[in-house]
Order: C-alpha cells, then structure tokens, then sequence
C-alpha cells in the first residue's frame, strides 16, 4: 500500500489540503496530515534545527509511520523533477 504523511510546522490548517487528497486520490492512497506549531528555533542554530524537530513531533504523532518501514522525505524549497521515475524503479517488495 502507498501512504503520504504530510507534516509541516507552521501550524497551518489543512482542511483544503484534506479535502484535496480525499477528492483527487485515484490510487486511493492512505493519506494523514499533520500541522504542527513548531517552527523556532534557537538563535544559535539553523533552520533546519525546527526542520528535524518538526519531524520528532510528526513521527512520533503519526499512525503512518507506525506502520512504515521506508521514507522518502521532501521539502517544499526544492524539486524531485525525476521521484515519480525513481519509485517506479523500486520493486513492489521493498
């Protein structure tokens, strides 16, 4: 079974996003949506210190993930032109 987690940590609602996914999910695709208040971070560290905490806090909340074995993580700052190629080279098993 294919799954998406979303997760993002500006707190967000994702009402729209949901409704989305439940509209337009031809594959029927388990899909949870996770928004989180969670996006400082200390002034001695980078941004990517609320990035890894984002996903402490998602993981950790997420049915998904408890019955996940593989991730791929993506961020909204840069494009995967050539995912879509990739998965469908990874065996169905895997």
């Amino acid at each position: 079974m294919q799954r998406i987690l979303f997760i993002e940590n500006s707190g967000y609602p994702l009402d729209s996003l949901k409704t989305i996914a439940a509209s337009e999910n031809p594959l029927e695709k388990e899909t949870e949506f996770i928004s989180l208040h969670c996006n400082w971070y200390p002034r001695t560290s980078h941004y990517g210190y609320a990035e890894m905490h984002m996903l402490d806090l998602g993981l950790s909340q997420s049915h998904l993930r408890r019955e996940t074995t593989h991730m791929i993580k993506v961020s909204g700052r840069l494009t995967f032109p050539s995912l879509r190629r990739l998965l469908d080279q990874i065996p169905d098993n895997f």
